[in-house]
């Protein structure tokens, strides 16, 4: 691999039209290509070659769409880099004398060096270097940092999250080392943000700001433009993809309901189902549901409840379908319970925790559910993340995996992800067991971002400023 730097000047390409959405997304570069865009063996530097040259800011600044042409058809795909972080597009499909590329992943405030590539019949033609720059994040974007106690295994691809300072937050892809990498400046409140069916896009859900209010679910490419948008009447936090194309999505009513005697006005989860062709419907409700499964939890809260607004029973955070089972997972954080349904007929298959659970724990092991936040399904358990658990009499927030025996009815805590110096958020929060077998949690209003390991160690953790308040986390591998 080459090391000196490249021969000719750099060639600054001033924003131009813009562009069609872009066909390719990068990856890293082979053995074979030079990463300090110097021409690798082979590669001829060709500037006059590339014609119809086009290097813009797409919408999200970060990224960059490239267009050229070439006189005869060849196949083309793009090197770039910015500091030590080198990327290749996936070669053109086919030759042709149009190329477009879609360039993802460059950090905030980095100088991006850029190379276009050709090759036809066996050879290989290199552009002069393009250098483009990229802008600072937005200030309400906390500055992340690696915690040096905890830094030992460097996770892999980025953190998928919003940031919210207060009643807003801001989709963003963060690297290793708390570098903002993409951003969405959208307005709303985001909790999660996540990808598409495809991989090569986002689903993002601004939250309803009440019970009667409407949510609003998008889906945006990785150049940052809304793809399709649809207003969901009370959606809010979480959503959750089905195999047939439509789109669960949790949702709130507000009700009056007896309890202890008393006509309260209460208000509980429902879920909206959104259908391919626009229709909207509501399929299921707590109210019916779990009702009478939960009237102690119930009854409980609303002793409880002081303030004017109605009586909040369920508190929904996280909706997660599990394609192994055919079920539909949903972490009800009031309620301190995890349900799960079946996809087809939506009714009860089990209750993990509080007073209606249908699993028995095993106590030797430790607590399963306190103040759930998130839910995923793994092989035969559930990754939780618990905002309070109490073990070995400190309370704190942790990722809680659990294995299920549904044929015994019984559950056990089977690992814990958990940090040293204990702390608990006092909203939000999430874990994610990632495609490379670590756990990503994100801790709410601690400002932190943190993956465990197989073991539950705590390997590698970003800091932000603490009240920075942290969206639910998904890991993504890089796009290229």
């Amino acid at each position: 691999m080459l090391a000196s730097p490249s021969p000719e000047p750099p060639l600054r390409i001033s924003p131009l039209s813009a562009l069609a959405a872009a066909a390719f997304i990068g990856c890293r570069p082979g053995a074979t290509l030079d990463t300090g865009l110097v021409p690798a063996d082979g590669c001829e530097l060709d500037p006059e070659h590339f014609q119809d040259v086009s290097i813009e800011p797409a919408p999200v600044p970060t990224v960059f769409y490239a267009s050229w042409s070439t006189a005869d058809p060849t196949v083309g795909h793009v090197v770039f880099s910015a500091g030590d972080e080198p990327w290749e597009t996936a070669p053109s499909q086919q030759a042709s004398t149009t190329h477009q590329a879609l360039l993802v992943g460059s950090p905030a405030d980095a100088e991006v060096r850029i190379r276009l590539v050709s090759a036809q019949d066996g050879v290989q033609r290199c552009s002069a270097t393009v250098v483009m720059t990229t802008p600072s994040p937005p200030p309400e974007l906390p500055v992340m940092s690696v915690d040096p106690d905890y830094r030992s295994v460097e996770p892999d691809g980025w953190a998928l999250v919003p940031f919210g300072p207060s009643e807003t937050s801001i989709p963003t892809l963060v690297d290793s080392q708390g570098r903002y990498c993409w951003w969405l400046e959208e307005g709303g409140y985001f909790f999660y943000a996540k990808p598409g069916h495809d991989g090569r896009t986002l689903l993002l859900l601004d939250s309803a700001d009440g019970e009667l209010e409407d949510g609003r679910l998008l889906e945006v490419g990785l150049d940052g433009q809304t793809i399709w948008e649809r207003n969901v009447p009370s959606g809010h936090n979480d959503y959750t993809l089905l195999p047939d194309g439509s789109i669960l999505v949790l949702g709130r009513e507000v009700y009056d309901g007896t309890v202890d005697g008393r006509t309260l006005q209460m208000t509980s989860d429902t879920l909206i189902a959104l259908q391919p062709d626009g229709g909207h419907a509501v399929v299921w409700t707590a109210r019916e549901t779990l009702w009478l499964a939960l009237q102690e939890t119930i009854e409980i809260i609303a002793a409880t409840h002081h303030d004017d607004g109605p009586v909040d029973w369920t508190h929904g955070t996280g909706l997660f379908y599990d394609a192994e089972t055919d079920r539909v997972l949903l972490s009800l954080t009031y309620a301190g319970v995890i349900v799960a349904l079946e996809r087809s007929t939506l009714e009860t298959a089990w209750i993990l925790g509080g007073d209606g659970g249908t699993l028995t724990p095993h106590e030797e092991r430790g607590g399963t559910v306190s103040v759930p936040h998130s839910i995923q399904a793994l092989d035969q358990r559930v990754l939780i993340y618990n905002q309070r658990m109490e073990r070995e009499e400190q309370i704190c927030g942790e990722a809680t995996e659990v294995l299920l025996d549904l044929d015994a009815g019984t559950a056990e805590t089977s690992w814990v992800g958990r940090a040293p110096d204990c702390g608990y958020p006092d909203i939000m929060g999430s874990a994610h067991r990632s495609f490379d077998g670590t756990t990503i949690v994100a801790g709410g209003t601690l400002g932190q971002l943190s993956w465990f390991d197989q073991h539950g160690e705590l390997v590698w953790r970003l800091n932000g400023e603490l009240g920075a308040a942290v969206g639910g986390a998904v890991q993504v591998p890089a796009f290229h």
